[in-house]
């Protein structure tokens, strides 16, 4: 019981120290964590990266700018740049775990139509080079080339069924 009271006294008087050291130099703290945040993202966020992924990097640069000036003024007893790395780490695994860094709708829209195919492949598609082959519920047709399985899919099955609660538009591009 009694770490828990030091703690939080230890975190109370760290955030007085910390707000306080902003306000003394707010204007230049501000400007050197807008900059830190813009260079962070480009660091962070590899090429071609959603606007999803940089807006997530720099709430995540936040965080770490915030760490970095703790330590620098001696509020928070860790090196510089620890805590840029230590969040480095966490938007890493955010990211892995959201599935890359393409726009979260352009995934689940790949997601949907990859699982109707694994669903419906055999069942749905008729192989072109067997005309003949009875189809139920036929989605569209499909042949081999090259080592690679190739489906045609009829446009209505696409749109009702396919990308059903997605935007058509979006998933015709994606």
């Amino acid at each position: 019981m009694r770490t828990r009271i030091t703690f939080k006294w230890t975190f109370i008087h760290a955030e007085r120290a910390f707000v306080g050291k902003i306000q003394e130099q707010r204007e230049d703290v501000v400007k050197a964590v807008l900059e830190y945040i813009d260079r962070g993202t480009t660091e962070f966020c590899p090429a071609g990266s959603d606007g999803q992924v940089r807006r997530a990097a720099r709430r995540f640069l936040l965080s770490a700018a915030a760490g970095e000036l703790a330590a620098k003024w001696g509020i928070l007893p860790w090196p510089e740049g620890a805590a840029t790395e230590a969040i480095r780490t966490c938007f890493n695994s955010w990211l892995e775990e959201r599935g890359g860094c393409g726009a979260q709708e352009d995934t689940a829209i790949i997601q949907s139509v990859r699982l109707f195919l694994e669903l419906h492949g055999q069942s749905r598609f008729q192989d072109i080079a067997k005309p003949d082959e009875k189809i139920i519920n036929r989605a569209g047709f499909r042949f081999d080339r090259d080592g690679q399985t190739y489906f045609l899919v009829l446009s209505e099955v696409f749109r009702t069924e396919v990308c059903r609660g997605h935007n058509l538009r979006c998933a015709v591009k994606v």
